[in-house]
């Protein structure tokens, strides 16, 4: 459904609020900068003829800390590639402190993307005639890990859409706090107890189609990082983000080459365990997951992210009362056809 005047003037009314107050204000001890760079795709739906890649990006902002709490930001953004974009961004950011080293946040905000492209001859796209001038909502989330009281390393996750382009940037750079915002930080900070992170490596067997035995079925390496909360010792709430290393190639019946590519798996699980003894406790998950694919065949690819529910049982081994090691299998995936099955082994470690 096409953007409404209305939905036009609220994206435009949030990026001026966001951009206008951090422009504004006088006292420059609250302000921040950062630089990142990365790696993008930029998506024209409905195009067709366009290469839909893009590679490198990166990105320039300075933002206001209103408190520890809410920012406004002022971002400009470049991907360049087959199909590029420039693009200025206003975001309001709610962080999380939880403490003076690590601050995870989420944004949202709105703004404007001009965007180049190539024909499939290779002549420049008339992007007028598609008529691509909507603007854009964006939503991010990310961590901000202090090395100092004023620059941490920042680890980003964006993406940006309107009825016609959809952009996605996943970036690394720092951002430097000209008031050194890691004593308010701290004194912000929320508790840690029964917070815990973690990682998983996971060998991934995807089925593009349950009901067609001539392709074979791949199997992927998938690399997780993981963000949970117990409630008690029966019961958590966990965040899981992983991205595919590498690509896998299979040869069909007819001997024609496939190759897949995990973009990306998003999940949040609740977690029901069942303490054994001190050392071993057994678990089952269940939740929604977003898994994004891209699958080559025959010279055409064909990129799609969905969202499906997820189930799955493991077990965890503690070493000590904060560290342990998981091991378990997960249903991913399981919806028009295609399936995504995980085993993995893992590490938690307590706060």
């Amino acid at each position: 459904m096409p953007f409404t005047k209305l939905k036009q003037v609220l994206v435009l009314f949030i990026a001026v609020v966001a951009s206008g107050v951090a422009c504004a204000v006088e006292d420059t001890s609250s302000f921040y900068y950062g630089l990142s760079v990365g790696v993008g795709e930029v998506e024209l739906r409905g195009s067709g003829t366009f290469n839909e890649d893009a590679d490198n990006g990166g990105q320039l902002l300075i933002g206001y800390e209103v408190t520890p709490q809410l920012s406004t930001e002022l971002r400009l953004n470049r991907l360049s590639g087959d199909v590029s974009s420039n693009s200025a961004y206003g975001f309001l950011r709610f962080s999380l402190p939880i403490s003076s080293y690590s601050v995870p946040y989420a944004m949202i905000g709105a703004g404007v993307t001009d965007i180049n492209a190539k024909d499939a001859d290779g002549s420049k796209a008339d992007f007028d005639a598609l008529g691509i001038d909507e603007p854009q909502i964006g939503a991010a989330i990310g961590v901000n890990l202090f090395g100092n009281e004023e620059t941490a390393l920042n680890l980003e996750v964006s993406a940006y859409a309107s009825d016609d382009i959809v952009q996605s940037f996943y970036s690394i750079g720092f951002q430097h706090y000209f008031g050194g915002p890691g004593r308010e930080q701290s004194k912000a900070s929320i508790s840690l107890d029964n917070l815990y992170f973690g990682g998983l490596v996971s060998q991934v067997t995807t089925d593009l189609d349950a009901e067609d035995s001539s392709v074979p079925d791949f199997k992927n390496t998938l690399v997780s990082g993981t963000l949970g909360k117990k409630f008690n010792e029966y019961f958590a709430i966990e965040g899981r983000v992983g991205f595919g290393v590498g690509d896998e190639d299979v040869v069909d019946s007819d001997d024609d080459k496939w190759t897949l590519e995990i973009g990306h798996v998003v999940s949040v699980l609740a977690i029901g365990a069942l303490p054994l003894n001190e050392k071993f406790e057994v678990y089952g998950l269940a939740g929604l997951t977003n898994a994004k694919l891209e699958v080559e065949v025959l010279g055409d690819t064909d990129s799609n992210s969905d969202t499906d529910f997820s189930f799955g049982a493991g077990g965890r081994f503690n070493f000590s009362e904060d560290t342990g090691i998981t091991l378990e299998f997960a249903k991913l995936y399981d919806k028009d056809g295609v399936e995504m099955d995980a085993i993995s082994l893992g590490f938690a470690q307590n706060f």
